[in-house]
């Protein structure tokens, strides 16, 4: 059997629970049946490794792969598993990519890349606690860091460099599980020293108020 005589069979659904079926139903079997003659003459063997072909692709596109990390991230993902043979699979242009798009920056190979992203998704997510914090006391402290770095953020593009800077001064008096809480609600690995945690929240504002300087400088012509 081809597609043809596929697409034949839906036709002979369609005519035999016509009276059966409503208005949307009859136009969705017709689509279904049009659709296979797109194909004509096409083994349906062939036809379903065209279909699992562009659902590979599809899947494995930078946009969707984000999106798939982030579920992940937050537990509502796939395995493990299958996500790292997805990252597997990428060309050295779309690791880069990706690597960037989840706010890293790139390594120079692709396999730095690769290893970047393994990282991303089994780094450690929060810092082991100190006996004597709560871990309540801990997420109050948390939250208003993470409030007050929101804050800068969105206050990017009227301040200068400067003044962003001096403003993350005093977001970096924070204990250093606190500063790995609000950088694991920003989606990053927390792990590393209490420096290098500073040195990745302040990236990231540099990142958004470069780009924000510079649509800022296009829209006036510049």
């Amino acid at each position: 059997m081809n597609i043809e005589e596929l697409a034949q069979v839906f036709d002979g659904l369609l005519k035999g629970l016509a009276a059966g079926l409503k208005e949307k139903e009859k136009k969705e079997l017709a689509a279904l049946a049009g659709m296979f003659r797109r194909f004509p003459n096409q083994g349906i063997g062939d036809f379903v490794r065209f279909v699992e072909g562009t659902f590979a692709k599809e899947r494995n596109s930078v946009p969707v792969l984000v999106e798939r990390i982030k579920a992940f991230k937050q537990g509502t993902g796939e395995p493990l598993q299958e996500l790292q043979a997805s990252l597997t699979d990428l060309g050295a242009t779309e690791r880069k990519k990706l690597v960037t798009s989840l706010g890293m920056r790139a390594g120079r190979t692709k396999d730095d890349n690769l290893k970047l992203l393994q990282s991303f998704l089994t780094g450690h997510q929060t810092e082991t606690l100190p006996p004597s914090v709560p871990a309540t006391d801990l997420t109050a402290e948390i939250d208003r860091a993470y409030a007050q770095y929101e804050a800068i953020k969105a206050d990017l593009a009227a301040i200068t460099v400067e003044e962003m800077r001096a403003r993350f001064a005093a977001l970096s008096t924070f204990s250093k599980p606190v500063l790995a809480g609000v950088l694991s609600r920003l989606g990053y690995p927390a792990g590393g020293s209490k420096e290098a945690i500073e040195a990745q929240l302040l990236d990231n504002l540099t990142s958004i108020k470069i780009s924000l300087d510079q649509t800022k400088r296009i829209g006036m012509g510049d």
